[in-house]
């Protein structure tokens, strides 16, 4: 006689009991997921953040919801985000600032470690920081500047914040050009460009988006942008790289509270990969002369783990002091 085949169902108790019998399954929010910004509404990282939400949360099967958390240079926000439960229903935008920057500025003073406390799920984009002089001066060629930098006795730059990328970009700008640049803190971008456009400094170190009206009429020059390649907007203009410097992005990027279990990580990484791919996605960024970077959250880790000692050496190379 052929034994009588029994067929188990693997019912929800079965399955509560055997937690492997999961693994296969395809993770899903079981709510709205919070979606933490460092950054005041409104902003760039803000607005990168609420086209995201849409696209990501059509890829998840539930809402998106931003939340703004600014202040202390994103540390506030990227707090929240740290003592989240590990379960995939808060993520966070962190940016150079808080996860690569303010720990080298603020040892023994971070409410949380960048390294340890979070789960790297993508990189999402990266923008240059741009050397912009007043029009006066002989930004290019490069030989020229360099020249007529070196020339000058500790040469002011403008910044729209100490500590921040663009003040840190400056100061390796310098380095790389063998000149020695003064930092002039303000209170974001605008009050830096009134002074170079009065004349009352000469350089400053800006975003590009926020550059480009002033390049484009012939108000400013640029003399090197920051990142490893030259700017597609600015084809013109040499790299950091190429004048002898690190390459530096302003970058955002997305994270988890740390702990976060593989299934749930892999599968924000491809919902993540997916939203960044959405053309109203990638033509904002393109259009803020940034650039989607997406992949796999390991090379997002491998990226974090080289950026941290980048930002390190120059805040111990120049001395840099948190305000």
């Amino acid at each position: 006689m052929t034994p009588t085949r029994r067929i188990i169902l693997a019912t929800p108790a079965l399955l509560a009991a055997f937690p492997g019998a999961r693994a296969q399954e395809r993770w899903s929010p079981r709510g709205p997921v919070r979606f933490v910004v460092t950054f005041a509404a409104g902003g760039s990282a803000d607005l990168l953040a609420r086209r995201l939400a849409g696209p990501l949360g059509e890829q998840l099967g539930q809402t998106v919801v931003v939340d703004n958390r600014p202040g202390a240079g994103g540390n506030i926000g990227m707090d929240a985000v740290a003592k989240a439960a590990p379960d995939g229903q808060t993520i966070g935008m962190g940016a150079a600032g808080p996860m690569a920057i303010n720990p080298a500025l603020q040892p023994g003073r971070m409410p949380f470690d960048a390294a340890r406390d979070f789960t790297p799920l993508i990189h999402l984009a990266d923008q240059a920081n741009v050397l912009l002089t007043a029009a006066s001066v002989p930004a290019a060629p490069i030989g020229a500047f360099r020249d007529w930098l070196r020339a000058q006795r500790d040469e002011p730059f403008g910044s729209p914040g100490n500590g921040t990328s663009n003040h840190l970009t400056g100061l390796a700008f310098g380095q790389a050009l063998g000149a020695r640049l003064v930092h002039v803190p303000y209170r974001g971008s605008a009050p830096a460009h009134a002074d170079i456009l009065s004349g009352n400094i000469r350089l400053m170190v800006d975003n590009i988006a926020t550059a480009l009206p002033f390049l484009r009429d012939g108000r400013m020059k640029a003399a090197l942008v920051s990142t490893a390649q030259r700017s597609r907007l600015l084809p013109e203009v040499p790299s950091l790289p190429e004048a002898g410097g690190p390459p530096l992005a302003s970058w955002q990027g997305m994270f988890a509270p740390a702990n976060l279990p593989a299934p749930i990580a892999a599968r924000l990484n491809e919902a993540l990969n997916a939203a960044l791919a959405r053309p109203e996605v990638g033509d904002w960024l393109r259009d803020s002369g940034a650039e989607a970077v997406g992949g796999p959250a390991q090379r997002f880790a491998d990226f974090l783990a080289a950026e941290r000692p980048r930002w390190a050496q120059i805040v111990r190379e120049n001395n840099v002091q948190a305000d």
